[in-house]
């Protein structure tokens, strides 16, 4: 026992020297003086509407390169309307920018792979946001539920969007899907209720879990002939007047289509094996 904890300390003991909690310019900073590198994790200003990220800071006669913006670093900070990222950033750790309400617009840097979880929640005013081509992974409810944006264009270079990423986004009407993704997560646009139109890339296998669910604008949708799977309550209180289940399609799960009152005809093809219950549940 007395190794472990001995290795344990050991570890640690490098982050104790070389990470170093500093201000500038009203940004907090965490500072590796190993390598030369800083992370912002505050903003200090509470009340600062234009900020800007600089690419290298300096302390104490030493230059450090600002590389990541940590977790929560900018969370709630609802005066800031605007931020501009250098391309120095290769990482934006999880709702760094969580309940900033007063946000309207952004651009990522050309720098960074990953959206990471939750990394826009609650961001209520951001009606633009520009994706570069270098993302590719969108993590769980990164735009959950921000709820001024009106249109998105996903590169070509993401290949994983995951779960309620553009849940309750309520102005959302246009969105352009890569072609390298292979499903429709799970609520993925749960009610996106000014959702009309959405073209689905013919490399989609399965419509997740409420993927669709309360998307109550949307009247019509073709689904492409690579789909197996239609998840449950994938369409469940949505506006869909029609539907045209391809034949790729085997599952149509729980509750698929339950309370689509709009509902007038669905085709549904002999390869479907499988129909669970309460598909069309009040579809009256």
């Amino acid at each position: 026992m007395k190794k472990i904890v001995i290795c344990l300390l050991l570890l640690a003991y490098p982050i104790i020297m070389f990470s170093k909690l500093i201000e500038v310019d009203k940004l907090g900073y965490k500072i590796d003086e190993t390598n030369h590198t800083a992370i912002v994790v505050e903003l200090r200003d509470i009340f600062a509407t234009e900020v800007k990220i600089p690419e290298k800071i300096s302390y104490q006669d030493e230059e450090y390169v600002v590389n990541a913006i940590g977790d929560l670093a900018f969370n709630t900070k609802t005066y800031m309307t605007s931020i501009t990222i250098p391309n120095s950033i290769k990482t934006i750790d999880r709702e760094a920018f969580r309940n900033c309400t007063g946000l309207t617009s952004i651009e990522l840097p050309n720098s960074i792979t990953t959206i990471e979880l939750w990394t826009f929640t609650g961001c209520t005013n951001l009606s633009s946001i520009i994706i570069p081509n270098s993302v590719q992974t969108i993590c769980a409810g990164a735009f959950l539920e921000c709820k001024s944006l009106t249109s998105i264009t996903i590169p070509e270079s993401v290949t994983t969007i995951d779960e309620n990423v553009f849940e309750k986004c309520t102005s959302l009407s246009s969105i352009t899907l890569p072609k390298n993704i292979s499903a429709i997560s799970d609520w993925l646009f749960k009610g996106c209720t000014s959702l009309k139109h959405i073209d689905l890339p013919a490399t989609i296998t399965s419509i997740g879990v409420g993927a669709f669910q309360e998307c109550s604008s949307l009247e019509s949708i073709s689904l492409p002939n690579s789909i197996q799977k239609i998840g449950n309550y994938s369409f469940a209180e949505s506006g869909l007047k029609n539907l045209d289940i391809p034949t790729s399609v085997t599952v149509v799960g729980m509750g698929a289509f339950e309370y689509c009152y709009y509902l007038e005809s669905i085709n549904i093809p002999n390869s479907v094996t499988s129909i669970e219950e309460a598909v069309f549940k009040e579809c009256i």
